[in-house]
């Protein structure tokens, strides 16, 4: 109140009227002087809206503040909910009933039904849309275990407020399905948000998998399922484990972060939806029973062009991993690929569709004899590649045979000192970085270690690359200056073809210098070609 002071008669305070009527009551103030003030009223009727403003009476005028508005609160004891009973009870899914008192359409408050698993302390809300003339409300309460017991009751949360209806129980009941099954499914179904699936017809329902939404035969393998759920509003972080069920699995156009697939026995065709996701493959190949002789196949697809940020397969029995189907012309992106611990002993592969480009590509702990092509690489990492065979002899990988017009930026072999293995690369290398292998003086079958770029490279450098007298030689179709640091070898007579320049610094060199007489060369540094290598070593009385 401004303009007044104690010394001024006047009278000041609150007016107020209930919503509907003319009459405004006055509420004068006890304060005397001005300034900011306040008013208790009393006498007011709960859950009824109130116009109010200030006033003030002096020198035979009024004057009126702005008018403004509030609620009072509903009375406590008006508000009301009940527990009602159950219906359509299954062995993973029953509907739950509740009466809610007091309430109108108008008020802000949330009811429904509150459950939990008589062994949990942690209580689950389901909300409820709507209640009939007698505030009757039902919630469908959906994946539930078989013959587990629950306890249930009705809740309403108004004007900060919370009420609870009396709680109540029942047992969801069994089912015939494979319990190992249905568990399988359950944590499935529970990772990927199952509640808010479009469609998620007979799920954990006790009936056989091809009732439920998304299964059917497998069009490949007898005995096992195809599960199809694309466009169903899969979400989060899904996991699928110990299946032995599923030949194939698509989730196209579902807004999942990830896809985790552990010890899942089978499964040979997977879809994603190709919008950066995750995917981890665990233990995951062979279905028991399977004979080593026939290894299982995965396929790793995007129905349309797409990207998937990170896949990573560890201790996987696959002999063979395509990513983006066979001859497909799609547009696939990999950003990073883990390929780690294989568990074989057969030749692997790593392949793509005419179009699949991956960013890095780091394969670690993988047998010495392996295949990798796909049509763009960013970085190649190749590390600790070991041999099945006890040691006693050494594999050969190959690179980019499919897709000879493709390209690898970057490649880096790093053996730990661990054996040496030989490499063709079918397709163009900018730079390659091989360093750290390193052969046994006994033990181990000799051979021939060779690098092959059949397509090009513009740069080699190798560094402690300890064969001792096994042969060694490095083809290119163009020559090139080649760097060989802190190495031991048996410079090959195989023609190279292109007459390369060898930059040799701190190496230990044997060459044929003719008449089937080899000499070596201790501590060398030296730039030349082969040809110029042998005249050095024979002006040197090697």
């Amino acid at each position: 109140m401004e303009g007044i002071n104690s010394t001024i008669p006047c009278e000041y305070g609150i007016s107020y009227r209930k919503e509907g009527t003319l009459e405004w009551v006055d509420a004068p103030s006890s304060e005397k002087g001005g300034g900011t003030f306040s008013c208790r009223i009393s006498g007011l009727i709960s859950n009824t809206g109130y116009s109010y403003r200030a006033y003030l009476r002096v020198n035979g005028q009024v004057c009126y503040g702005t008018i403004r508005s509030f609620r009072t609160e509903k009375e406590a004891a008006a508000y009301g909910v009940t527990t009602e009973g159950i219906s359509n009870l299954t062995s993973s899914s029953v509907l739950l009933a509740g009466i809610v008192q007091g309430i109108e359409e108008s008020t802000p408050c949330e009811y429904g039904i509150a459950y939990k698993d008589r062994n949990s302390r942690n209580w689950t809300e389901i909300p409820a849309n709507g209640y009939n003339s007698n505030g009757y409300f039902i919630c469908n309460v959906v994946g539930l275990s078989p013959n587990t017991e629950y306890d249930y009751r009705a809740y309403l949360h108004v004007d900060g407020k919370d009420f609870w209806g009396t709680t109540r129980y029942f047992i969801t009941e069994g089912t015939d399905l494979d319990p190992s099954v249905l568990t399988v499914l359950q944590d499935f179904y529970k990772s990927a948000n199952g509640s808010g699936w479009y469609n998620h017809t007979n799920w954990l329902e006790d009936s056989e998998l091809l009732w439920w939404y998304g299964f059917s035969p497998s069009s490949e393998k007898e005995e096992l399922y195809d599960l199809r759920l694309d466009n169903n509003n899969l979400s989060g972080n899904v996991m699928l484990r110990n299946s032995n069920f599923i030949a194939s699995m698509s989730l196209e156009n579902n807004p999942i972060q990830s896809l985790t697939l552990e010890r899942c026995e089978g499964l040979s065709e997977l879809t994603l939806p190709g919008q950066g996701e995750t995917l981890s493959i665990n233990s995951c190949g062979r279905k028991s029973g399977v004979s080593n002789s026939s290894p299982e196949f995965l396929t790793i697809d995007t129905r349309e062009n797409g990207n998937i940020g990170h896949i990573d397969i560890s201790r996987s029995t696959y002999s063979k991993v395509n990513i983006g189907g066979y001859l497909s012309d799609r547009n696939i992106s990999v950003d990073k690929l883990d390929y780690t611990g294989a568990d074989q002993n057969f030749r692997g592969y790593l392949e793509g569709g005419l179009n699949t480009a991956i960013g890095q590509l780091n394969l670690s702990h993988v047998y010495d004899e392996f295949t990798v092509s796909y049509n763009e690489i960013e970085t190649l990492n190749i590390s600790e590649v070991y041999s099945s065979r006890n040691n006693n002899m050494i594999g050969r990988w190959d690179i980019g045979y499919t897709h000879r017009n493709g390209h690898i930026k970057n490649v880096n072999v790093d053996q730990g000192d661990k054996l040496p293995f030989s490499i063709s690369f079918y397709q163009h290398v900018d730079i390659a970085n091989i360093r750290n292998m390193n052969q046994p003086t006994s033990g181990v079958s000799a051979g021939h270690i060779f690098f092959r770029f059949e397509e090009g490279v513009n740069e080699i450098n190798i560094d402690n690359l300890q064969l001792q007298s096994t042969m060694f030689s490095i083809w290119t179709p163009t020559p090139i200056i080649i760097n060989i640091a802190n190495s031991s070898f048996l410079l090959s007579s195989y023609s190279d073809t292109a007459d390369n320049v060898f930059n040799f610094i701190n190496c230990d060199v044997s060459t044929d210098v003719g008449g089937g007489i080899t000499k070596r060369l201790h501590n060398l540094t030296f730039k030349g070609t082969k040809s110029q290598l042998q005249e050095h070593l024979k002006m040197n009385g090697y």
